[in-house]
């Protein structure tokens, strides 16, 4: 059975499970954010582990998954007749270690990667480096919250400069998402970057010229390109998110080079997907941005007709058949 780890109201997974009902696939949905709502069981024995979830849909028996889809979970909640903000945060913290615990005794394959491995490939530095040893070309990056660091940086790379969270550039402002999208730094943000920047980092890096913006998906073997025309549009010469609707997409062939980049630092991640951002300049090169373990790709999809969705199934359905016949072999042993 394949397992799919979000929460309510991603249109990506209801995609795939659209398309995995097609197919006559078994597959179960669950959001460890409903885990308050959850009854939780893990027990240990000398015959192995037994784990189960039951929820308003039934009971789930983790010893029948085969593979799981890390998508986007939303975090443990106490349950709302707790009220005590010490007790929440004591009680949703059992939770998580509970269910951490949970899915790294489950006995499948992932996608894109176990919690531990989504965690460590989003280390922007650890990338980077990544990045450089498998070939492509990276630009010289700064993260600090050091002013003068800043300084230095933006002098040395001629006053040209664009910044961005080190992290993925979503934040919280109850009951609100905002994002904060790449921004060529001024003189005038030197100004405040000796009292503002030091309360939290930033990630700065030398303005590259663009001919086009390129978002790779990499889907097991698979790696889809698609060219974002952002030059043609001034609000996102900058960052192509500044305006989805006017900008042109289409599907990109890229070098046989670079796709072998792309399933390099996937995999050397320790993953089997993964969603990349590169620069292509006008002189022809590729340079790497960054690598997101579990970006978002549905909207590269429907403006490029990249059949990204089906390939995805086809891993869920490839890995869970994979895992199946192991389990046999181990069986009959």
């Amino acid at each position: 059975m394949i397992l799919i780890l979000t929460k309510a109201g991603d249109s990506h997974a209801d995609h795939v499970a659209a398309l995995l009902a097609e197919r006559g696939a078994r597959f179960a949905r669950f959001d460890p954010g409903d885990v308050a709502a959850t009854r939780v069981m893990a027990a240990h024995a000398a015959g192995g582990n037994r784990m189960t979830i039951t929820t308003s849909a039934g009971e789930l028996d983790l010893d029948d998954v085969s593979v799981a889809w890390l998508r986007r979970p939303s975090a443990p909640q106490a349950d709302a007749a707790i009220t005590e903000p010490a007790m929440r945060r004591y009680v949703a913290l059992e939770l998580e270690l509970l269910l951490d615990g949970l899915w790294e005794a489950l006995d499948c394959a992932w996608l894109p990667g176990r919690y531990a491995d989504v965690r460590r490939a989003d280390h922007k530095l650890k990338q980077l480096e990544l990045a450089r040893t498998i070939g492509f070309t990276v630009p010289p990056t700064l993260i600090t919250n050091d002013a003068r660091e800043l300084m230095q940086f933006f002098e040395a790379h001629g006053g040209q400069l664009i910044s961005k969270l080190p992290s993925p550039a979503i934040f919280w402002t109850e009951p609100r998402v905002a994002v904060r999208y790449t921004q060529l730094v001024t003189r005038a943000d030197l100004g405040y970057a000796a009292s503002t920047l030091r309360y939290a980092p930033m990630l700065f890096q030398p303005c590259i010229a663009k001919e086009l913006e390129i978002r790779v998906t990499v889907v097991g073997d698979q790696v889809f390109a698609a060219a974002i025309h952002t030059q043609r549009n001034a609000r996102t010469e900058i960052d192509s998110r500044a305006d989805f609707v006017r900008t042109h997409y289409e599907a990109h062939a890229l070098p046989a080079s670079v796709e072998r980049h792309c399933r390099a630092i996937t995999a050397r991640s320790g993953l089997t997907y993964a969603t990349i951002d590169l620069i292509l300049t006008p002189e022809g090169d590729y340079a790497f941005l960054e690598l997101n373990p579990n970006g978002q790709y549905l909207w590269v999809e429907q403006r490029t007709n990249l059949p990204i969705t089906a390939a995805l199934v086809d891993l869920l359905i490839d890995h869970e058949a994979h895992h199946d016949e192991r389990r046999c072999e181990r069986a009959a042993l």
